[in-house]
């Protein structure tokens, strides 16, 4: 009887603030923001949203509304602001409504493990930190849901197994691990995304186990969907680093990865360029190419997870 009487009581309030807002919003605006309230509304009734993002959606939405003008390219655009803040309640809602999404970030060697370098003194370690932990800052910048985890963050020696026990004892969602590229040839550049490259027939072979078949096969679907799954992520990376100009993108490759091979979520492995190609290194060293290169990579991770 309580439960429903606090039930009632939380209907009751919700309900008067709902006037109250309705009341202050009418003068100035049409029937969206009204419905975008009611959505909101409801949402916080059936448990979707709690009320302090009930509260932060529609003053959040109201502040979007004073903005009569929009500057685009040196431009004065006029917007619709009744379809520019109804969609944008419903992607605010969309992205508060979407559990935590585990990230974890590797930034590839460290400490006494250098990666590979150049005749430019450009060590892979050195790259591969400051790009994590910009991707990281961007990624959570984009989407508050989402939680990062760093193998490493500062320049330590972190063995390929403990990166790989540390994303499956996270239980995360996304494994991304970062790292930088070199060749003998010095006209090669460009970046590159990897997958596990493992069939899934020799995957099968390989662990079977027949003491327990059900097990088995359950295994080998969960590593068949994370395949599936990091190719996708993969693409919608590839996607937005191919909007950055004079930049190569050499697509989406596979291999047996131990990092990849052996995490139990979708797990990619992104060579930003080559570092025996002096202008791929000059970029992926340079603070600017770093901030670029990181604000593609978090699109294409945040487009595939709401897709």
């Amino acid at each position: 009887m309580v439960k429903v009487a606090d039930q009632v009581l939380k209907r009751t309030h919700i309900t008067k603030l709902f006037n109250i807002f309705k009341t202050v919003i009418e003068p100035i605006t049409t029937d969206y923001l009204v419905l975008s309230l009611q959505l909101m509304q409801y949402l916080y009734l059936v448990r979707l949203i709690n009320f302090r993002s009930f509260l932060i959606l529609f003053l959040s939405s109201l502040f979007q509304l004073s903005y009569g003008n929009n500057v685009a390219y040196g431009h004065t655009t006029q917007i619709d602001h009744n379809n520019f803040l109804f969609s944008n309640v419903l992607t605010n809602l969309y992205t508060q409504s979407l559990p935590t999404y585990v990230i974890v970030i590797d930034a590839g060697h460290g400490g006494t493990d250098h990666g590979c370098s150049n005749t430019h003194e450009h060590k892979e370690k050195n790259i591969t930190l400051p790009f994590a932990m910009t991707l990281g800052n961007k990624l959570q910048h984009l989407d508050a849901n989402i939680q990062i985890i760093y193998t490493r963050n500062g320049d330590n020696y972190v063995s390929l197994d403990r990166r790989v026990g540390l994303a499956n004892a996270a239980n995360a969602d996304l494994f991304i691990s970062i790292h930088a590229n070199a060749i003998a040839s010095d006209t090669i550049s460009g970046f590159e995304a990897y997958v596990f490259g493992e069939s899934l027939d020799d995957s099968i072979h390989a662990t079977e186990d027949d003491s327990d078949p059900i097990s088995h096969i359950l295994k080998n679907l969960n590593k068949n969907n994370n395949q599936s799954r990091s190719a996708d992520i993969a693409n919608d990376i590839l996607k937005q680093v191919t909007v950055i100009q004079n930049y190569n993108s050499r697509g989406v490759k596979q291999r047996d990865f131990r990092v990849l091979k052996n995490t139990n979520m979708p797990s990619i492995l992104l060579e930003l360029g080559y570092l025996t190609n002096q202008s791929d290194a000059a970029y992926i060293k340079s603070k600017a190419g770093q901030e670029l290169l990181a604000t593609q990579v978090a699109k294409g991770i945040i487009s595939a997870r709401r897709r």
